[in-house]
């Protein structure tokens, strides 16, 4: 099944057909198939079915083909990879959790940026003491006599 493949940003190199489009919308004015897939370069699309047919939805789900379908990934439900139908103008979005997820690069992006280096000695520490606090039951006295002591394990 040959259809039109598009990106925003930097070259993914990983499909023939993959040609740039500033938005959703130029890509639809480019599109010269039925559907059209956005991809970015973040996701690794090794073993991606490209072929992805809706006449193998069951019969409910095939409605889903008018719409724009979107792949999660292995974090959350949005890889960046939609398959998105070049006629309907006002699609709705559907979230699909039955393909399976587009892996995401294990690369930092340059839309983050960290401000401080964390030191995870002080996170170990900060640990330590919480859960002492937590186990630590109510010291009371009572005549005299210790009623409750701390229970730290």
């Amino acid at each position: 099944m040959l259809r039109d493949v598009f990106y925003y940003g930097n070259k993914p190199n990983v499909h023939p057909r993959e040609k740039f489009a500033k938005d959703l919308a130029d890509a639809k004015k480019q599109s010269t198939t039925e559907h059209f897939w956005i991809i970015n370069e973040f996701c690794d699309y090794t073993d991606f079915d490209w072929d992805f047919d809706f006449e193998f939805l069951p019969d409910e789900d095939v409605w889903a083909s008018e719409h724009t379908n979107v792949w999660p990934s292995q974090h959350q439900k949005d890889s960046g990879t939609w398959l998105v139908n070049t006629d309907n103008d006002n699609p709705l979005t559907i979230y699909r959790a039955d393909v399976d997820p587009v892996r995401r690069k294990n690369i930092k992006s340059t839309n983050w940026i960290e401000l401080d280096t964390v030191d995870h000695r002080s996170l170990i520490l900060a640990g330590i003491l919480m859960r002492m606090i937590l186990h630590i039951s109510i010291s009371l006295e009572h005549n005299g006599q210790i009623v409750a002591v701390p229970n730290i394990k």
